[in-house]
C-alpha cells in the first residue's frame, strides 16, 4: 500500500488547533478569539466542505462501528486493512516541539469537537492501530481531512 511507505506520503500541511479552525478556536494563543469551551464554529475547509465532528458518538467513529463493528481503538489485522482500504488516509505523521515526524508510520487530522480544557478530538492511525476518537492538544500540528457539508 503507497499510502503507507515510508518516503510516499503525501503532505498538504500541518495546522494547530487555531489554524485548523480558521481562528475560532484560539483559546490559549495570546488571542482574544475563540473560547475555551465549545467546539470549532469555523475551520479551513473550502465552501461546502467541514472537518468532521470527533468523540464517541463522532463521524470517524461511526464510520469505523459501520466497516469494521468495532467501538473504540481497534488493531486487529483484517479489521485495520477494511477500515484503511475504505479511507485511503494517508499516514502524513504530526508537526510538534520544533519538528516533524512520524511520516509513513502513523497519521493524524483534526475534528471539530473539543474533548477537554486542552484537548481536541482528532482521528488517528498507525500502521496497525486505528484511534477514531483520539484527542491532543491543541499546538500540534496534524492534517485536516475535509467532508462534504450535508
Amino acid at each position: 500500500d503507497s499510502l503507507s511507505q515510508a518516503g510516499s506520503w503525501k503532505v498538504g500541511g500541518y495546522y494547530n488547533y487555531c489554524a485548523a479552525s480558521a481562528g475560532s478556536y484560539c483559546y490559549g494563543n495570546g488571542t482574544s478569539a475563540g473560547t475555551s469551551s465549545g467546539n470549532a464554529t469555523e475551520d479551513i475547509c473550502p465552501k461546502g466542505w467541514r472537518m468532521p465532528t470527533g468523540g464517541a458518538s463522532g463521524e470517524y467513529q461511526a464510520l469505523a462501528t459501520a466497516i469494521t463493528g468495532t467501538v473504540g481503538d481497534f488493531n486487529d489485522t483484517t479489521k485495520y486493512n477494511n477500515f484503511r482500504n475504505a479511507l485511503k488516509a494517508p499516514l502524513s505523521g504530526f508537526f510538534g516541539y520544533g519538528s516533524a515526524g512520524d511520516q509513513g508510520s502513523y497519521g493524524s487530522f483534526w475534528l471539530s469537537t473539543r474533548s477537554d480544557s486542552s484537548s481536541m478530538h482528532s482521528f488517528s492511525m498507525s500502521t496497525a492501530t486505528v484511534y477514531p476518537r483520539n484527542n491532543s492538544n491543541r499546538f500540534i500540528g496534524y492534517s485536516v481531512r475535509c467532508v462534504l457539508s450535508y
